[in-house]
């Protein structure tokens, strides 16, 4: 038995409402005369707002599109075609969606229009974002590229500037000049990190974090970040607990939380990041006074991908914050209406006390003693830091080797005593570190291994090398290359 006009109806309204389709009737110029029942459940506008005003629905389409969407509909229903244009839609929350409308001229009726709108709003982002990630990927390489040449260069200001403070006599004038150009590349060592936390998402060991130590060091990229419109205030309170994390993690929260701030406040607005302790730990609050949110974006805030920035956005920072807070254990929260601006909150327990300390990066331990086992063999294709890594290694005991590839690396050892200890770069000439060592494994020969490398995204490799070796990334001063080898040689 066939089925009733009215189970067919009631079948047609729900496949529409299931793949997220209206239609609608309307006159050639655009003026609503009818909508199907399901136009609620896909917008959330109600169907009686729309058929109570003619021109509701033109109403609701963007400013910015409602000239290319009267344009498209004039165009082809002067030649009796179908239109199609994508545009974006005015939901009931205040929110911009993109849909798909596709329409034509009744055949009896040249007044008469019968279309359909899709909602592609997912669709639509999802390829904008994929658009713009293609777009900043020459940026992400450059970046890449000058962090690992500014990482190679200083390498070799700070090992240098190691080397002359240990050779001058005690109380030289010299001592304090050379303090500075330390503490200069410790700052610029500092810049390169940070600027390489905005393009990757660095994979680093929890450690104890200092982080009113962590914000000071940030004040400057930040205001730099900002520009000199945006007014910036960082208020830091005493007595605040360490937390044990990531300190790229705490470098990437900040970022994300002023940056956003930044596009939420525009060119002159103002951003306070504060620092206070608290009973659960430590809190940060990054507040500002921008436009602020509406209670359906802030529904959505910290979804991946979601973003009410068009192609400008990635829907992707907010929801790293919350990704490095709960992995610090932490608690993350939002407040925000419109007119009113936007307060992120963090909380962060404490350190456990027998937690690992980093050393902050202007301490400048004495090297340590290394027991030297026998020959080393040095890898580098940087002159300068071959040479500074091969007297180090003299200083402290062993007979060194050098080489500028992987190549000469292995032509010497056929003449040349092997090596007790390999240290290489991973990025070389010809064949890679990894594949120098993977050839002297073939060979027979396996000592203990530093893998260095300046690329600040790069981690040890896997298999059998990674396990094997200890991995160093730049820029490193003379205590960490020796607390390396120390740790290889076990």
């Amino acid at each position: 038995m066939g089925e009733t006009p009215l189970a067919s109806a009631e079948q047609l309204a729900q496949m529409m409402a299931a793949l997220g389709v209206v239609v609608y009737e309307a006159d050639a110029r655009g003026n609503l005369r009818w909508v199907s029942e399901n136009v609620e459940a896909v917008f959330g506008v109600p169907r009686d707002v729309l058929l109570a005003s003619p021109l509701e629905a033109l109403h609701r389409i963007h400013p910015a599109d409602f000239e290319d969407v009267t344009q498209a509909r004039r165009r082809q229903l002067a030649v009796g075609g179908t239109f199609r244009v994508e545009y974006r839609l005015r939901s009931a929350d205040g929110a911009w969606r993109w849909v798909s409308d596709a329409g034509r001229r009744a055949p009896d009726d040249a007044d008469r229009v019968i279309g359909m709108v899709a909602d592609i709003d997912e669709r639509r982002t999802l390829t904008e974002q994929l658009l713009a990630a293609q777009r900043n990927e020459p940026i992400v390489r450059l970046t890449r590229g000058v962090a690992h040449a500014l990482n190679n260069e200083l390498t070799t200001i700070l090992s240098f500037t190691h080397l002359a403070e240990g050779d001058l006599p005690s109380g030289s004038a010299v001592a304090s000049d050379l303090a500075e150009v330390r503490d200069a590349a410790d700052r610029a060592a500092s810049l390169v990190r940070h600027l390489s936390a905005v393009a990757h998402r660095v994979a680093e060991q929890p450690t104890v974090v200092d982080l009113a130590d962590a914000l000071r060091r940030l004040d400057r990229l930040l205001r730099w970040t900002l520009g000199e419109d945006v007014e910036f205030t960082l208020l830091l309170e005493e007595d605040v607990p360490s937390v044990f994390i990531s300190r790229v993690h705490v470098e990437q929260l900040v970022l994300n939380l002023v940056l956003n701030a930044r596009d939420a406040t525009g060119a002159e607005g103002h951003i306070v990041v504060r620092l206070d302790p608290v009973e659960f730990g430590a809190r940060l609050t990054v507040q500002d006074d921008g436009e602020g949110m509406t209670d359906a974006v802030l529904a959505h805030a910290f979804e991946p991908l979601f973003t009410t920035k068009g192609a400008a956005g990635t829907g992707l920072g907010l929801p790293m914050v919350r990704e490095i807070v709960e992995l610090a254990g932490g608690r993350l929260s939002v407040e925000s209406e419109p007119g009113t601006g936007t307060t992120f909150e963090v909380l962060l327990p404490p350190a456990p006390a027998n937690a690992a300390r980093g050393v902050p990066a202007s301490d400048t331990p004495a090297p340590p003693t290394v027991a030297a086992r026998g020959h080393a063999l040095v890898v580098e294709d940087q002159p300068q830091l071959r040479r500074m890594m091969a007297r180090l290694l003299t200083r402290a005991g062993f007979a060194v080797r050098s080489a500028h590839s992987a190549e000469q690396a292995m032509a010497g050892l056929a003449s040349e005593q092997a090596p007790d200890l390999l240290v290489t770069d991973v990025v070389l000439p010809g064949r890679s570190g990894v594949e120098l060592i993977e050839a002297m494994a073939t060979a027979g020969l396996h000592p203990a291994l530093v893998l260095v490398s300046g690329y600040v995204h790069e981690r040890s490799p896997p298999g059998e090398v990674g396990r094997a070796c200890v991995f160093l990334p730049k820029p490193f001063g003379p205590t960490d290359l020796l607390e390396a080898v120390e740790q290889a040689l076990g």
